[in-house]
C-alpha cells in the first residue's frame, strides 16, 4: 500500500471527458494541484446523477482551492459513455472537467490497494498533493457516496498547509 507523505503511484489513462473518450497522462490528470481520485462503480448508484447535480457547488470549491476531482470506474468505457449520456450536459459537471477514468482491470484501484481480497475493487478515495504526495485514502467494502463537504474542508487545509508555507500553486 502507497504510505501517507510518500509519492502517489503515477499513471496514464483511458478516461471519459465531457462525452469523449480521451487518453490522459500524469501531467494532465494532475496538473501540479490536489488530485482527488474517487473509486467508484457505475451499478452501485452511489454516484447518482442527482448526486452529480447535487454536488455543482462542491465542485466549483474543489476547482476555486486549485484542485482537480476524478473518478475511477471500474467499469467498461462503454458502460460510463452510457452512463455520462443520462446526466444533464455532456461531462455532467457543469464547467469542472471532471474525468471519469476507465479501470476494467483493476490496475490503478491495485497501484491505490483499493482491491479486496477476492479482487472487488473497493468504494473510497484518495488526496494526493501538488507535488504527488498521498496524502488521504479512504475506503470501504460497500458502496458509500463521497462526503463532498468532508473533501473541501480537507482540500482547504492543504491549501492553507501549502501556502503558510510560502509554496504557489502552479496554475
Amino acid at each position: 500500500m502507497p504510505t501517507i507523505g510518500e509519492p502517489a503511484p503515477a499513471f496514464d489513462c483511458t478516461a471519459v471527458l465531457d462525452g469523449k473518450v480521451v487518453e490522459l497522462d500524469w501531467r494532465q490528470l494532475h496538473e501540479n494541484k490536489i488530485l482527488v481520485l474517487i473509486f467508484d462503480a457505475v451499478e452501485s448508484n452511489v454516484l447518482t446523477i442527482q448526486s452529480v447535480e447535487a454536488r455543482s457547488r462542491e465542485l466549483e470549491e474543489v476547482d476555486r482551492l486549485q484542485g482537480k476531482l476524478a473518478v475511477v470506474f471500474r467499469d467498461h468505457v462503454f458502460e460510463i459513455l452510457t452512463w455520462t449520456d443520462q446526466l444533464p450536459d455532456s461531462s455532467g459537471t457543469g464547467d469542472a472537467q471532471l474525468p471519469f477514468i476507465v479501470d476494467t482491470d483493476h490496475w490503478i484501484s491495485s497501484m491505490y490497494d483499493m482491491v479486496a481480497g477476492q479482487g472487488e475493487t473497493l468504494w473510497g478515495h484518495v488526496i494526493i498533493d501538488p507535488i504527488g504526495r498521498l496524502r488521504q485514502v479512504t475506503m470501504h467494502t460497500n458502496p458509500v457516496e463521497t462526503n463532498m463537504e468532508e473533501l473541501v474542508r480537507c482540500l482547504t487545509s492543504i491549501r492553507d498547509e501549502w501556502s503558510e508555507a510560502g509554496h504557489v500553486f502552479e496554475c
